[in-house]
């Protein structure tokens, strides 16, 4: 067997075992916001919005999709509303002062 072969197939393999359709309903996308949320609570650095999408199963833009839903916000109390906003400003900070990229000098 190619090699070309082998790699189609453990892709195939592997996109099985990753790419699966979860639903969830409203109150389990509510627990996943605030589980969210709670990771960057006091001086806490949680997790991405990214990261913890695909940690779910799903699109990397799963939980900013939720974030975004006036329905599922609005099932939410001031409370938490307020926490998903506070965790919600304190990733985009993380995100702009995170590592930078080490400029290589140009050259001539």
């Amino acid at each position: 067997m190619n090699n070309r072969r082998k790699h189609w197939q453990v892709r195939r393999i592997l996109g099985e075992m990753t790419m699966q359709s979860v639903r969830y309903d409203r109150e389990q996308k509510r627990f996943h916001l605030l589980q969210w949320a709670a990771g960057w609570n006091g001086d806490a650095t949680g997790e991405s919005l990214w990261s913890y999408s695909l940690r779910l199963g799903g699109s990397h833009a799963l939980l900013n999709g939720w974030v975004k839903n006036a329905g599922i916000r609005n099932i939410l109390t001031v409370e938490e509303n307020r926490s998903l906003e506070a965790a919600l400003a304190k990733s985009m900070r993380a995100r702009a002062d995170g590592p930078k990229r080490r400029q290589e000098p140009r050259r001539k």
